[in-house]
């Protein structure tokens, strides 16, 4: 009888509901529980739905620019020492990619002949040897580095220069490529100075039509680069100077929208949205067409499916196939770019808009062909993301008419000899000296780095800030009466299922 007694004694839900009502946090709870006009319960019921309506819809939207992952950039001024400050590398390629001289008769020749719009294609594309190779051509006689660089002169020794391809330029040298140089002091009087040759005499095809003179392009050592996107034009006949700035970019990795990040190159330790551009147009390349184009990397264990594609691609009747019965055949060991001569044009002559993203046709004649390649490589541009960290600099250029009257005075006796012995006597050794040679200064104007950084917008923090602070304004709570809110819904569910159960128990033991 005690027990039952006991038992009787428990508070009822409405009763552990009215209980909870006085002691919430909640503003306003207890007025709604303990009014004894049915005006004032209405009144303060509609003040509490509002107050939480306006509160959900605060948090929906703080909700919602949080997962909008927005960002702002913020600029700072980093402040360096100029002797501890990493100088860029610096390209240098001419704008002439094999030099007139060394390809007379060859079948370097018919190749520039065969890519030249104001030239018969077909004609010299098929007097091409099936043994040609671009890349070798392009070492043999393109322009090297002593008869291209004539002085390099800085506080330090020049060191050595690098050499890549340049599909546009063919030989490219890159000095400074693994970063060791560096510059005492800044200004224009202690940068890397270049004597660059032209060799205007040499030029051939159709590249010579866009003018005469060198492509200069100074980048960080973790970028490739390419003539056609980062390039500088520098004409012959002037000094340039390069002035640089030092810039460092900061991006936020996925979900913000730069989705900066880095994937593993098959043909580069360091990575770069360039040369997985170049990689990945490399693949799409060799497996639909089984060639590359000169620029591109050499990626082996591709099985590509260049028969199949002419066969099914090119119409039998077209005068390609007609006159021409090699197929084209790729080289597995190292993708050689196109090996068969006769066709070889047909694989870089496409290649034109853009190098890096997209493919189109230059040569009319090649249309289907050019067609189906640009509906085939293709890839998406989030498989190549920005790197979350990237150094770029900031070029001014400015020009002064190059040389002066003291430097043709003081020419070195090599210059001054080249000039007697190519026919000197119908051009004034000035005028022979301004259409050779151009001359660079690249230094820096600031010590200082330029930091561009995102930050989001509205982060966690802001958003919990956010959370919080219409939490408190508007209903006068905090999260622990939420936590109120779950300890009376547990202790509310406990006290129905223990009713229950003692339910069930007295229905059993009922009586007959």
């Amino acid at each position: 009888m005690e027990a039952e007694k006991t038992q009787e004694q428990k508070p009822s839900i409405k009763e552990l509901l009215d209980t909870f009502a006085g002691y919430s946090t909640l503003h306003g709870l207890h007025f709604l529980a303990d009014a004894s006009s049915y005006v004032r319960k209405l009144i303060w019921f509609l003040l509490l739905c509002s107050a939480t309506a306006i509160f959900v819809y605060l948090a929906y939207w703080g909700w919602t620019k949080w997962r909008k992952y927005e960002v702002f950039v913020t600029t700072e001024i980093k402040i360096n020492d100029v002797s501890s400050l990493p100088f860029p590398a610096v390209t240098i390629c001419n704008k002439n990619m094999m030099k007139r001289s060394r390809i007379r008769g060859t079948d370097s020749q018919r190749y520039l002949d065969a890519l030249d719009n104001m030239r018969s294609y077909k004609k010299y594309s098929q007097m091409m040897n099936s043994s040609f190779n671009i890349e070798q051509a392009v070492l043999e006689n393109g322009h090297q580095l002593k008869d291209m660089v004539k002085g390099c002169f800085g506080p330090e020794p020049c060191g050595e220069f690098d050499h890549f391809f340049d599909t546009l330029s063919g030989l490219c040298y890159t000095f400074n490529g693994n970063g060791s140089f560096k510059l005492k002091k800044k200004g224009a009087s202690f940068g890397i100075r270049l004597l660059l040759d032209a060799e205007p005499d040499e030029y051939y095809g159709r590249l010579k039509r866009d003018g005469i003179g060198l492509s200069v392009m100074v980048h960080d050592q973790n970028t490739q680069p390419t003539s056609e996107l980062d390039g500088f034009d520098i004409p012959t006949g002037f000094a340039t100077n390069f002035i640089l700035k030092r810039k460092e970019i900061i991006r936020q990795p996925a979900p913000y929208p730069s989705k900066c990040g880095e994937i593993k190159l098959q043909t580069r330790k360091t990575y770069s949205e360039t040369s997985c551009f170049w990689e990945k147009h490399t693949i799409k390349s060799l497996d639909k067409c089984g060639c590359r184009i000169l620029g591109m990397p050499a990626i082996v264990k591709f099985v590509t499916k260049l028969n199949k594609f002419i066969k099914e691609h090119l119409k039998p009747s077209s005068q390609m196939i007609r006159t021409s019965k090699v197929w084209l055949q790729p080289n597995e060991k190292d993708n050689k770019v196109l090996l068969d001569g006769k066709n070889h044009y047909m694989c870089v002559s496409i290649f034109r808009v853009d190098p890096i993203l997209r493919i189109s046709y230059v040569r009319n004649a090649y249309h289907s062909y050019s067609a189906y390649v640009s509906a085939h490589i293709t890839f998406d541009p989030k498989e190549c993301p920005p790197p979350c960290n990237t150094v770029k600099y900031d070029i001014k250029t400015s020009s002064l008419i190059y040389p002066s009257r003291d430097v043709l005075e003081n020419a070195p006796d090599n210059i001054k000899s080249m000039y007697k012995s190519s026919n000197g006597t119908n051009i004034s050794f000035h005028d022979w000296y301004r259409s050779r040679f151009a001359f660079v200064n690249i230094f820096f104007h600031s010590a200082d780095t330029e930091v561009m950084r995102e930050v989001p917008a509205y982060d966690f923090v802001d958003f919990a800030a956010g959370f919080g602070g219409n939490m408190g304004l508007f209903l006068g709570c905090s999260v622990l009466t939420l936590l109120e809110f779950i300890d009376i819904l547990v202790v509310i569910t406990f006290e129905w299922y223990r009713k229950k159960q003692r339910n069930v128990q007295t229905f059993s033991v009922k009586p007959r």
